[in-house]
Order: structure tokens, then sequence, then C-alpha cells
């Protein structure tokens, strides 16, 4: 569930509305069909859900001016309520710098796999903007 009103409302404040935007959701939303209409930097793109057994991510990957990112898994969706009425969960990753050309494919990877699991979860979605 998503509030494009309340997120743009927080890029506003961020210093970081001219931004590009990249918005992936599951339910029916007018405002997010044609938000691109009024913001040309933000892209809401609807993503099939199946009506049972299935997820919805709460993932954000927030890419820097130097190159650099941060990846943030969050519990709660992205409208007021959720931000300042619940009990959440978030996780940010420390600040992840560019690799350069040359790098290996394992390169900047956790001894977990985070990068690779990570990787394979967006290649999922079969998107060429991620």
């Amino acid at each position: 569930m998503i509030d494009i009103a309340w997120l743009l409302g927080h890029y506003y404040f961020a210093g970081c509305l001219d931004s590009n935007l990249l918005v992936l959701y599951g339910d029916e939303s007018e405002d997010l069909k044609t938000i691109s209409k009024f913001k040309p930097q933000v892209t809401a793109i609807k993503i099939p859900m199946p009506p049972f057994s299935t997820h919805h991510s709460k993932v954000m990957l927030l890419g820097y001016k130097d190159g650099s990112m941060r990846v943030v898994v969050s519990t709660a969706n992205l409208y007021d309520d959720d931000w300042h009425n619940r009990t959440q969960g978030i996780w940010i990753s420390p600040t992840l710098k560019p690799l350069p050309e040359e790098a290996n494919t394992t390169d900047g990877e956790s001894p977990t796999g985070f990068r690779h699991d990570l990787m394979a979860y967006l290649a999922q979605y079969k998107l060429g903007k991620l």
C-alpha cells in the first residue's frame, strides 16, 4: 500500500523531489497509475499479484550522487498511519560504494550471499528499469 502524495512529501522535505523515483505496486491505485503525467520523474509500475499466497516486499534501493547506495527493508507500508501509529521494523544497509567496471561478479558480496540473493530476487520482476 502506497500513498504517493505522502511519499512525495517526504521526497520534497529531503530535497529529492526532482530525483527519479521508481515505484512498484500491487494494489490498484489511480494516483499511482497517473502520477507520471504530473511528476515525470516518477515511474510507477503495477506488478501482477495473485489474490492468495503472495508477499509484498517493502524494499527501497536508495541511490546517492556519488554512485553509492543503500538497501532498506521495512515492515511498514508507504503511508502515514503505518509509519506513525504502528510498531514496525526497519533494516538499513551500510553505504555501499560502487564497484569498478573491472570488478569480479563476487566483489562486494557479503559472507551471507545477500548481494547475490537480492540481485536474483530483483531479476524475478523481469523489469529492465531495475
